[in-house]
């Protein structure tokens, strides 16, 4: 008798331990999807918000002092564009899809 009262125990705190597990990854998905939306867009934003494509050489104009002259130059520089932004955004979204169909459980009847 006791070994029944043990496996019908034991049953119950395995389903309330899927359900503790799904709560903490769903909760855990919303963090990680908030904080990458944030620190992306606030990346894109620093690094010169540019709406462009992706870029990893900028064109810089220098003076020349003798002749007044401009001359163009490349600059090996990383700058991220829209595309970035917009790939992150949508991972964002991804992990939060997957946040809300975790989160509610099937009920049986």
């Amino acid at each position: 008798m006791k070994i029944v009262a043990w496996r019908s125990s034991s049953r119950r705190s395995s389903s309330l331990v899927k359900t503790v597990n799904r709560r903490f990854v769903a909760r855990t998905l919303l963090i990680v999807a908030f904080l990458e939306a944030v620190l992306v867009t606030a990346y894109w934003t620093a690094a010169g918000a540019n709406t462009g494509w992706t870029k990893n050489r900028v064109e810089v104009i220098l003076l020349d002092e003798v002749t007044g002259l401009d001359g163009r130059t490349w600059e090996n520089r990383f700058v991220p564009g829209v595309e970035l932004l917009a790939a992150s955004l949508l991972s964002g979204v991804v992990l939060i899809t997957l946040a809300i169909t975790i989160r509610k459980p099937k009920t049986t009847y």
